[in-house]
């Protein structure tokens, strides 16, 4: 499966762009967040993390949303077949269309 995630800002439309983005992209499922402070759990994201098994791929615009959820469970995603596809960076482990992409390597 490929799965995307959102999160709401402070700008309106950065919601919208980054689901534009993702759906771009051909992700199968949204997970989106509301606008959150740093010091909450993101709730959704939780939720995803949960799902994702070993094949399937988390889509994001940025990195920014869930930097902090990697480095939580990077011992999790290290070897759990699990890719992360940053867009606006262009981060991809394993070259999957000439970008490289993330899992927890």
């Amino acid at each position: 499966m490929i799965y995307g995630y959102a999160q709401a800002t402070e700008d309106s439309q950065a919601l919208d762009n980054q689901l534009d983005a993702i759906r771009e992209y051909g992700v199968d499922e949204i997970y989106q967040e509301g606008l959150i402070s740093p010091a909450q759990n993101s709730q959704e994201l939780y939720t995803l993390f949960k799902r994702l098994r070993a094949g399937d791929t988390l889509v994001i615009l940025t990195l920014e949303f869930i930097e902090f959820t990697i480095a939580q469970h990077s011992d999790t995603l290290k070897n759990s077949g699990i890719n992360i596809v940053v867009l606006q960076q262009e981060i991809h482990k394993n070259k999957i269309e000439g970008k490289e992409k993330y899992n927890g390597e």
